[in-house]
């Protein structure tokens, strides 16, 4: 087994996963808050706080919740392959823990397993060395905040600490934070996981209604378990830093986080929206440290929403009771991993390789009989050849492949005829049969009962090989109708980018708007300047072309979300096609197999059935 190749593969399989479990996912919440405008930010900030609890079990979890929504396996352009195993001379194939379908051309069957560099491992290598820049990106800022702690200074003023003991009585904290002042910050701001405290700018110039608002503020991010709960978030974002909806999506969060702690300090003290809303303004725009939660606003559009929020916030009185148990579907239904699936990907028995359902009653009989009294062979079957470097490999030609392999199985078969190779059993069986493909000849191998038997019988190895063409038919038609639900996903995925672009331009709109009414408001009504009257005026007609353009953004929503409406139809309807076609595929299936178990009591009982040393 090749470990790193394995590792990489693995790596890369759920980054994939995950982004577009994400992407998925984000785009859900966005619709959601779309249509649900009054729910509270706390609810909304754990909503987003799933997306990175999603990211991170997604890269984690080693056993996704499988989801087997594919009608058959992938499309083969030439031949169609089936594989659980990587061969040594199959060049590059795509593992699955059960059944994957892989095409590939005939010409790149005889090319090595791995090659030096596949786009995947070029993928997870530059992926790595982001998430190295990023965590030494982490370190610099995590050094940055214990350089603030070690420059700040106890606070002084003793009153003000028991301003900070009562806030944190109110709130119910069992630990009381220290007070520090530091000289490097503009904003009041609590860090420390195990010991926090808060620290306070020097020479602060804020009233004492105002100091105990912002102490209040940082306290509630304590109560919330903010602390500990923003390293999810954090993380998740340097992992997928290559991802911009993942960003976005922690920019959501971090937004509604300080927001639920505005709206916890309205409810606690009793604070007018005005009063609390006046101090976010004189707090101003600032960076926060890294392990730190900053009371001032990271960006001038996050203080203009959590000026929005504020009004959302003193008016709500919906019952908060329904907007938790949308987080807890959303957490049962979005965060755990998925994999999408073959409706036949896995087995329901030990035996799903080569047992059959309902055999005729005569069938398992015939097989005891015989190998209790194997007959005996006219010659001793000769010993196989020793390994030697074959001059042209079997499969340089072979275009129909069919392997699949499960622990433990009680059988185990291989047939290997011109352009066909058929392997079912179990792990070990895999090799066994690597020994029959050094011979040019027709031959067909299999176990019963921990004997081994080759048949070399033409007639007989092509009812067997008859016997599966069916299936291979009805695999290629299954191929050419996973291209179709491809294609549907690609117009998907392109509606969904055109939508998420269409919100950002809304986003952009919606916070020129809000400039424009800020200066609108900064006039005083009473001024009688001609200034005053003609920059009212331009505001006035900036206001109104505004308003043309969000009644275009409107129509162009609508039309997006009536196609986005006609494709969810057309994939309904594909995918109930697709299980109708999976149902046929396995009761193909069923009958190869009942035909195949035919096959080999024939061989049995007309002693065609050669016993080989294993």
């Amino acid at each position: 087994m090749n470990t790193l190749p394995d590792v990489i593969d693995t790596l890369f399989q759920r980054l994939v996963w995950t982004t577009i479990q994400a992407t998925i996912l984000i785009g859900a919440l966005w619709l959601l808050e779309r249509h649900l405008r009054r729910m509270p930010p706390a609810v909304r900030c754990m909503l987003w706080w799933l997306v990175a609890a999603q990211l991170l079990l997604g890269m984690t979890v080693s056993t996704p919740v499988q989801l087997r929504w594919l009608p058959a396996p992938t499309p083969a352009p030439t031949a169609m392959v089936h594989v659980d195993v990587a061969d040594s001379t199959m060049g590059t194939v795509s593992t699955h823990p059960t059944r994957t379908a892989v095409s590939q051309e005939a010409s790149s069957l005889a090319l090595p397993t791995h090659a030096p560099w596949s786009w995947p491992r070029v993928v997870v290598s530059l992926w790595l060395l982001g998430v190295l820049l990023q965590s030494l990106f982490a370190v610099r800022q995590w050094r940055e905040s214990r350089l603030l702690i070690r420059d700040s200074q106890p606070l002084r003023d003793t009153s003000l600490q028991g301003l900070c003991a009562e806030q944190a009585d109110h709130l119910g904290l069992r630990h009381i934070p220290h007070l520090r002042t530091c000289e490097s910050i503009a904003s009041p701001q609590v860090t420390g996981l195990w010991r926090p405290l808060v620290l306070l700018p020097s020479g602060h110039k804020l009233s004492t209604e105002e100091l105990s608002m912002a102490l209040a503020h940082e306290l509630a991010h304590l109560r919330r378990g903010d602390l500990w709960l923003g390293w999810i978030p954090a993380i998740a974002e340097r992992l997928f830093f290559f991802h911009p909806l993942v960003r976005w999506a922690m920019r959501e969060y971090a937004v509604y986080r300080e927001a639920a702690c505005d709206a916890k300090v309205l409810e606690q003290e009793r604070t007018a929206p005005q009063s609390y809303g006046h101090l976010l303004l004189r707090l101003g725009v600032a960076h926060p440290v890294h392990t730190g939660l900053a009371g001032a606003s990271s960006t001038f559009e996050s203080l203009k929403r959590r000026l929005l929020l504020l009004q959302l916030s003193a008016g709500d009185a919906s019952p908060r009771a329904a907007g938790w148990v949308l987080v807890a579907v959303i957490a049962l239904i979005g965060v755990l991993p998925y994999r999408v699936t073959a409706a036949n990907a896995a087995p329901t028995s030990s035996q799903d390789s080569l047992a059959v359902p309902p055999a005729p009653p005569a069938a398992p009989a015939a097989p005891v009989a015989e190998l209790s009294v194997p007959p005996a062979p006219a010659t001793p079957p000769a010993p196989p050849a020793p390994p030697v470097a074959p001059a042209k490999p079997l499969l340089s030609f072979v275009s129909n492949i069919d392997i699949d392999t499960q622990p433990r199985a009680n059988r185990g078969f291989a047939l290997i005829d011109g352009n066909t190779i058929i392997v079912r059993g179990s792990n070990e069986d895999e090799s066994d049969a690597e020994r029959l493909r050094k011979n040019g000849a027709p031959v067909m191998w299999f176990r019963r009962d921990g004997k081994a038997y080759v048949v070399r019988d033409a007639g007989l190895i092509e009812q067997a090989r008859q016997a599966y063409a069916p299936v291979s038919q009805m695999a290629q038609e299954q191929g050419k109708f996973a291209g179709k639900q491809g294609a549907l996903a690609g117009q998907q995925s392109g509606l969904a980018a055109r939508q998420s672009a269409l919100a950002g331009r809304e986003a952009e709109l919606a916070s020129r708007r809000a400039a424009i009414e800020s200066q609108q408001a900064s006039l005083r009504a009473d001024s009688g300047s001609a200034s005053d009257a003609a920059q009212a005026a331009l505001m006035k007609g900036q206001l109104a072309g505004m308003d043309k353009e969000a009644a275009e953004m409107s129509r162009e929503n609508e039309t997006l979300n009536r196609s986005m409406a006609d494709l969810d139809k057309r994939a309904a309807e594909l995918s109930q096609r697709g299980s109708e076609m999976s149902r046929q595929q396995q009761a193909a299936t069923r009958r190869a197999e009942q035909q195949l178990d035919q096959v080999l009591n024939e061989a049995l009982a007309k002693g065609l059935a050669i016993p080989v040393n294993r």
